[in-house]
């Protein structure tokens, strides 16, 4: 199913900043401070994010300079004027769950990663920031096992039940 043209992640922008943002990433340098703040400032401009020194910090120690590019080329999920229905929340929880989703296909990425980017930086904060839930973390807590993170504790069809159960 294809989601609303203002849900769907843009993958063209992606396509378009991630190298940039790779070569800027590769000059970064969090001990020279000028050229620290330089980065930081092109990369809050080229990304339209709010990044800061310490932000950039745990991206780059946690993720390869590729990965860290992906997730920061990922655009910030909207927040709706028009809530999403049963058939888009449900088609969301189902691109989270499979990694074999092929609506997008990067050729600068392998499927995995996109598809890791996508579900934990894209659509479980889209769902967060949509949902009128009384806390955002519940989202993560009903879609993924504690212990592992990519692994989905519920069917989609399942997640769904249970969002819909804890709505305000």
């Amino acid at each position: 199913m294809k989601l609303r043209e203002e849900i769907e992640p843009k993958i063209i922008q992606i396509e378009e900043i991630c190298p940039q943002v790779s070569r800027l990433l590769r000059g970064y340098d969090s001990e020279k401070d000028n050229k620290c703040l330089d980065i930081i400032k092109k990369l809050s401009e080229l990304t339209h994010k709010v990044i800061t020194k310490d932000i950039l910090s745990e991206y780059m120690e946690d993720d390869s300079i590729c990965m860290v590019a992906l997730r920061l080329s990922i655009g910030t999920p909207p927040l709706l004027h028009i809530p999403l229905s049963c058939d888009e929340l449900l088609e969301i929880i189902q691109r989270i769950h499979s990694k074999n989703y092929v609506e997008y296909k990067v050729k600068a990425f392998p499927e995995d990663e996109l598809w890791w980017v996508l579900s934990h930086d894209y659509y479980v904060p889209l769902l967060e920031k949509n949902m009128e839930l009384s806390e955002p973390s519940l989202i993560r807590e009903m879609l993924y096992q504690e212990t592992v993170f990519d692994s989905l504790r519920y069917k989609p069809e399942e997640v769904l039940e249970k969002i819909l159960g804890v709505m305000k």
